[in-house]
């Protein structure tokens, strides 16, 4: 599930019993990068869920794909 909260600006997933917080603006140190709002959608940073889902994130320069396998 996706939770939102308008108030704060924080986006909560719960995904597999995980749970997984982050606020709009924000700079998860770690990754450098925030979750933002752009055209009324909340974009939220793949590498940092996909980590915390216990997955394993690539990045292909060459080809500009990322693979994630979990």
């Amino acid at each position: 599930t996706a939770e939102w909260d308008a108030k704060d600006k924080t986006i909560t997933l719960n995904i597999n019993g995980k749970t997984i917080e982050m606020t709009v603006g924000v700079t998860l140190e770690k990754y450098g990068v925030a979750p933002v709002i752009m055209n009324d959608r909340t974009y939220v940073p793949i590498r940092f869920v996909a980590e915390e889902l216990g997955a394993d994130v690539q990045w292909n320069e060459t080809t500009q794909q990322i693979t994630i396998t979990k």
